[in-house]
């Protein structure tokens, strides 16, 4: 059973299973766990809680983007930093110095 048919009989079960006496409720309760495959208690938690329409989607804002000379920057901070520390093996250091460069580039430092 797909995710969204579980859904929907969730929308269909959960209205009388609230309003239903004890002994309903226990056969509600065993058609609805048959149906789904979901844990006895979980079931219990779902079909207990009023009804929530989905949310709308969340948009996320845009990636940042860096201009050719920040990207350059960071390119040859990383293969000195790179080279630098590639047999040391301290590359904590290297994504440490790498971030405090990026930093810089953002214009974080100079606040």
């Amino acid at each position: 059973m797909s995710f969204q048919a579980k859904r929907e009989l969730l929308a269909q079960t959960g209205p009388r299973y609230r309003v239903a006496p004890l002994q309903q409720k226990r056969t509600i309760l065993d058609e609805f766990v048959a149906a789904t495959g979901y844990a006895r208690k979980y079931a219990i938690r779902l079909l207990g809680q009023p009804s929530v329409p989905p949310s709308a989607p969340v948009t996320r804002a845009r990636a940042r983007t860096y201009g050719p000379d920040v990207v350059e920057a960071l390119t040859v901070a990383w293969v000195y930093l790179a080279n630098t520390f590639r047999f040391s093996g301290t590359f904590d250091t290297l994504y440490l110095c790498t971030f405090c460069l990026a930093a810089t580039c953002r214009g974080y430092a100079s606040r």
